[in-house]
């Protein structure tokens, strides 16, 4: 059975300005557009955002003023439009950059959290120790069938109430979605082919594992 790797991938920036103790969120494009359609690779990567607390600037959605600690709704879903079962995961790169979008190496990306309000069907690895928390994993352990969802795998991002007034003051946040899927029929050969990860999958055909 031939392989099929699917790869779709957005990117949200968001900037954080300073003001009299709290945080301005900002969504720094011109539009949603990490609403992907991607037909012709057969996964859907959907982002819905609260929509109450953002108002659309011509400069890209401004979000309501929060304070350290608070979180900000990012929902983010996979669909399955093809015509088998998929396994897909998500790998989320987060990290800090400038007004000139140039990256922040020194900047503590574990700041910077990911929220998954039911984490039962995902089997979530945060890279920290290669990457400085900047990348976590988010396998399904579900077969996506045809016009399947996944459960959300991100339903908030949260900034650290660590952040002090000033701290991180005109920095953006990069958060970067990558999702990918393989076909579950030989898929445990199938991820450690294209994802170079060892896979445990049980007699439903549920993933129970992940080793690099």
């Amino acid at each position: 059975m031939k392989k099929i790797m699917l790869v779709v991938t957005t990117v949200v920036l968001l900037a954080i300005f300073v003001y009299e103790g709290s945080l301005a969120f900002f969504h720094a494009q011109t539009d949603i557009s990490a609403k992907i359609s991607a037909g012709n690779l057969g996964i859907e990567l959907v982002q819905d955002m609260d929509k109450e607390k953002i108002t659309k600037t011509e400069n890209g959605f401004q979000i309501r003023s929060s304070m350290s600690g608070d979180e900000i709704k990012d929902r983010v879903y996979v669909e399955n439009k093809r015509d088998h079962s998929l396994y897909t995961r998500v790998a989320v790169t987060k990290y800090w950059v400038n007004k000139d979008n140039e990256k922040m190496v020194d900047a503590d990306a574990s700041k910077l959290k990911l929220i998954t309000e039911d984490t039962s069907k995902w089997i979530i690895i945060d890279d920290a120790d290669n990457s400085n928390s900047e990348i976590v994993y988010f396998y399904y352990k579900l077969p996506l069938e045809k016009g399947g969802k996944t459960t959300n795998l991100v339903d908030a991002i949260k900034i650290s109430h660590e952040i002090k007034n000033g701290e991180y003051a005109d920095y953006r946040i990069h958060i970067a979605y990558d999702a990918d899927a393989i076909q579950s029929i030989a898929g445990a050969e199938a991820a450690l082919s294209e994802w170079g990860v060892e896979l445990s999958v049980d007699e439903e055909g549920s993933i129970t594992s992940v080793v690099d």
